[in-house]
């Protein structure tokens, strides 16, 4: 998983922390286990959404470019 917000990510993962918020945490997990599902044909990549604590993610390959939210 790339993550193209690091700083955006860090922020979202203390914010949720501080709240006692596990959602966020269960998000990146799914992503990660559809990203190993694909037994490496695809590579999840998060990105800045404008929302405060929210990201716009993307399957890549070589060939295909899915957006997953």
């Amino acid at each position: 998983m790339k993550i193209r917000c690091q700083e955006h990510y860090d922020k979202v993962v203390e914010y949720a922390g501080s709240i006692g918020d596990t959602t966020f945490q269960k998000c990146i997990e799914r992503l990660k286990q559809w990203e190993n599902n694909s037994n490496g044909r695809y590579e999840i990549e998060l990105y800045w959404d404008f929302a405060p604590y929210s990201f716009s993610s993307m399957a890549r390959n070589c060939s295909t470019t899915i957006r997953l939210g």
